[in-house]
């Protein structure tokens, strides 16, 4: 009897739970008086996610947002939408063509601070000026201390890690776009562009925790584009280094992945580009296009991307990484495009005919 007491309160409370998450929505034309609509919606991220409870939905309309935000436990928030979308209309947003910018001109701030179990997913975030002594030290998103954040088709840009002298200790400069540390962090289908760090992380850095990579575009960032360090685990799958990331012996290129302390064999990279740099050690590396290359699946060749110095690292027809990555890959691309296409005479054949990168 008193199993089934406890099963039925279970039940009950994840009802409650279920029928008091919220979709709240934040527009520029909304008049910020409820928020349960595109026409009552807030006229800022930061009232939203104030009024929002775990398990609450946050949709943002395109358009820039001059805010530095810190999310709630629980909460989802989304760009993308171009502010007529119905509440059962979630798949017409389109995080491309209805830019969702939050901008961090002028507030000299990281521009997220996550939270547990969170997710953002369809922004650009830019112009964050992580800074230790005032908050978190990452510029873009910083994620300390949580035990799960998903990040997802986002561009992260410009954003700068400076370090901050304390005394004699140097602190923060570290994960220009983002800083994964004691997290684990999901980062799907992003773009990490023109970041910079003054210790190290650039583009991004995970320090500690699970984290998963999969599906991003690393270019222009000033300090390596991922640095990963003393992380139980970290699998890096279908990315493109490009050909600008940058350490700090100017302007050398790479290293665009740089792994230390972290446990031999727990880096596992997979389906990805990387002309910059070899194959970090102790990783498992398996089907990608990788200087100094060896292993199953990989190879170290002129990957032919359309116009590198423009940032188009999109692959050329005659390509060898067409159809050359491992039989099980992603169902879309960076670009949304539907995947595997199968380009016949090239790589392998068949259904699983995925590309690297």
């Amino acid at each position: 009897m008193l199993r089934l007491l406890i099963v039925f309160m279970a039940v009950l409370l994840i009802s409650l739970h279920s029928a008091s998450a919220r979709t709240l929505y934040v527009s520029k034309t909304g008049d910020g008086s409820t928020g349960v609509s595109w026409e009552t919606g807030f006229p800022t991220v930061t009232e939203a996610i104030e009024s929002a409870t775990a398990g609450d939905h946050i949709w943002v309309a395109s358009g820039s947002y001059n805010e530095a935000i810190s999310l709630k436990p629980e909460i989802e928030l989304y760009g993308g939408f171009s502010g007529n979308e119905n509440e059962d209309q979630f798949d017409l947003r389109s995080w491309r063509t209805n830019a969702t910018i939050l901008d961090a001109t002028g507030l000299h701030s990281t521009v997220v601070n996550g939270a547990e179990n969170c997710q953002i997913d369809g922004f650009t975030i830019t112009n964050g000026e992580g800074r230790f002594t005032v908050n978190t030290g990452s510029g873009g998103i910083a994620c300390f201390n949580i035990q799960k954040m998903v990040i997802a088709n986002c561009r992260i840009v410009n954003n700068r890690a400076f370090y901050e002298m304390v005394g004699n200790s140097v602190l923060g400069g570290v994960g220009g776009g983002i800083n994964g540390n004691n997290a684990n962090v999901d980062i799907y289908s992003c773009e990490i562009l023109s970041n910079r760090a003054d210790i190290f992380g650039g583009g991004i850095a995970l320090l500690q925790g699970n984290h998963v990579v999969e599906n991003c575009l690393f270019d222009q960032n000033f300090g390596s584009g991922l640095v990963v360090e003393s992380a139980d685990s970290i699998s890096v799958t279908h990315c493109t280094f490009g050909l600008f990331n940058t350490s700090y012996v100017f302007p050398s290129k790479g290293p665009d992945i740089s792994v230390t302390g972290t446990p031999f064999g727990s880096f596992k990279l997979t389906n990805s580009i990387i002309r910059n740099t070899s194959v970090p050690y102790g990783s498992v590396a398996s089907y990608n296009n990788v200087k100094g290359a060896s292993g199953n699946g990989n190879i170290d060749i002129d990957p032919e991307w359309r116009n590198p110095e423009d940032g188009d690292y999109r692959l050329r027809l005659s390509s060898p990484c067409i159809d050359s990555a491992s039989t099980e890959g992603l169902s879309t691309d960076l670009d949304g495009n539907p995947r595997p296409v199968d380009v016949l005479g090239a790589g392998h054949d068949g259904p699983g005919a995925f590309d690297m990168g």
